[in-house]
């Protein structure tokens, strides 16, 4: 499953997110690996089961 990051890229929902930190020329504006909280709280537990 994808899901359109904030500054108009893709990223792939991994199995354990919270476990792998995006790269940072892709997400600059983040600097945890919890992504999914920044981008929307909704997919908060949702995106581990895609």
């Amino acid at each position: 499953s994808q899901i359109l990051g904030g500054d108009g890229h893709v990223y792939q929902v991994h199995e354990n997110l919270d476990d792998i930190p995006p790269p940072a020329d892709l997400f600059p504006w983040n600097r945890r690996p919890r992504i999914q909280n920044k981008i929307a709280p909704r997919f908060e537990g949702q995106a581990r089961s895609v």
